[in-house]
């Protein structure tokens, strides 16, 4: 039997299931990042409080650590 995809959500349901794949893609990137940074021997500190002063200026994580964002997205 042939399976087809659901058809494009609407309104705020999409929206609602666009930011939940955003937290989740997010995340995913933290824990990424994170495993490379213990791999090399360093703390992982990436999006963490530990950024707010973080003086580590040629990390290569900077730029994107050091970003506002919500909350939720942490």
């Amino acid at each position: 039997m042939l399976e087809l995809d659901p058809p494009p959500a609407r309104g705020a349901q999409a929206g609602a299931r666009d930011g939940a794949a955003q937290a989740r893609s997010a995340s995913a990137r933290r824990w990424a990042i994170w495993q490379e940074q213990e791999a090399a021997g360093q703390q992982a500190c990436f999006a963490t409080p530990l950024r707010l002063v973080c003086r580590k200026m040629d990390c290569p994580w900077r730029g994107e650590c050091m970003k506002l964002r919500a909350d939720w997205m942490r």
